[in-house]
């Protein structure tokens, strides 16, 4: 089974904070900054001056297909530099051409900031309460507090967590496709199908039966998990040697826990790891 990888290797941290008025809600102020996020500056330091860094701003929801997304920066700077009678308080400061995204959020919703291993910041903003915040919660084992103030977590660089299924599912949807090394079966179900994909049913067998040292009857549930990311990182493999051979076809890309998406950015599912029985 190929390796999993670790989220380290495209993270240095992340923290979350639920989101005042005055941050997103040009009706309540047009500060234009997150604030309550002092506590990032374990990942951007504390410059003396004004510092700008790239941002990739992002509005997930749970009722999209893709998430909304804006390259754009950030300017990371002390609010309070000049009063000697108070302490630092770094804030990050959005420009007007992220509104289209930023102002998509409400008070009482939810702010991730996560470094990224290339040094760019995401700052992802979504629906309190969503799945998708639930899901963010959960990668980067976070929570959040009530007095409006960023709870960081730095990954620790040698590991964290295993980019497993559910992982790999969670930052595809932030843009980024983890890794792996290809199957060792990907050459075996290359001489047998060709480029094209078998039927489900058999595409599930194929992987069940190349796929060794799983036993079922010892611990079911853990054979089920390697027989689905062991045939998902071979549909995966499969598809990219399909794209370098003869490209995409109508608009179709690979999606992540067996999801297509399709030119129009919609879904459709494709069962194939959960045919276990009867092959």
């Amino acid at each position: 089974m190929a390796a999993r990888g670790y989220l380290s290797e495209y993270f240095a941290g992340a923290g979350a904070k639920v989101l005042r008025g005055t941050e997103v809600d040009p009706a309540v102020s047009r500060g234009h900054e997150f604030q309550g996020v002092d506590a990032f500056r374990l990942f951007l330091g504390t410059p003396a001056g004004k510092e700008q860094v790239p941002v990739t701003y992002v509005w997930m929801d749970d009722e999209q297909d893709e998430p909304d997304r804006l390259e754009l920066h950030a300017t990371w700077y002390d609010s309070r530099r000049g009063k000697g009678h108070r302490g630092p308080e770094y804030r990050l400061y959005y420009p007007a051409a992220a509104e289209p995204i930023v102002h998509r959020a409400r008070e009482g919703d939810t702010l991730f900031l996560c470094m990224t291993a290339e040094r760019r910041v995401l700052a992802i903003l979504c629906p309190a309460g969503s799945s998708t915040e639930q899901k963010l919660l959960w990668l980067f084992a976070l929570s959040l507090t009530e007095d409006f103030e960023l709870t960081p977590r730095a990954l620790p660089a040698d590991g964290g967590r295993d980019i497993d299924l559910a992982a790999r599912f969670i930052i595809g949807e932030l843009g980024i496709e983890p890794e792996e090394e290809e199957p060792d079966a990907l050459g075996r179900l290359v001489d047998r199908y060709g480029l094209k994909f078998p039927g489900t049913a058999e595409f599930s067998a194929f992987a069940r039966k190349t796929l060794k040292g799983i036993d079922p009857r010892e611990d079911p549930d853990a054979a089920l998990i390697a027989w689905m990311e062991h045939e998902e990182a071979l549909f995966r493999s499969l598809e990219c040697q399909r794209r370098s051979k003869i490209g995409p076809r109508g608009g179709a890309k690979l999606g992540h826990l067996g999801f297509l998406r399709g030119a129009r950015g919609g879904r459709r599912p494709v069962s194939r790891a959960l045919h276990v029985a009867g092959g």
